[in-house]
């Protein structure tokens, strides 16, 4: 599970106070929008996004935490598998290798389009 507390929240009456564009969140097709010192709690297992189509900051504090009827054990499993998961991404983002001459291969690029 997860929570977001609002810091800075556009459109908020005590956020950045500027209703122009809208930002919120969507999971499972409902959408939720944050005030300025609540907090939301959703299900981040379920298919979720987030928008700011606002000129402004949001500033949120992000946790997780474990749903209240997970066990033990399954807290662990689910722990290991995490650990698992972040070891796995670590070693494949250090395998990923850039051109040293990236920037000019781009421009080059870019030059050829003109």
């Amino acid at each position: 599970m997860a929570g977001h507390l609002g810091i800075v929240v556009p459109g908020d009456s005590a956020g950045a106070g500027d209703s122009s564009g809208s930002c919120g969140m969507n999971v499972l097709g409902r959408e939720l929008s944050w005030d300025q010192d609540r907090v939301v709690v959703f299900q981040n297992c379920f298919p979720h996004h987030t928008w700011n189509d606002t000129p402004h900051d949001r500033i949120l504090l992000y946790f997780d935490f474990w749903h209240p009827e997970l066990t033990l054990d399954e807290r662990r499993a689910i722990a290991a598998l995490e650990a698992t998961r972040r070891r796995y991404e670590a070693k494949a983002a250090e395998e990923i290798s850039m051109p040293p001459n990236l920037a000019e291969l781009l421009n080059r690029t870019s030059a050829r389009r003109r």
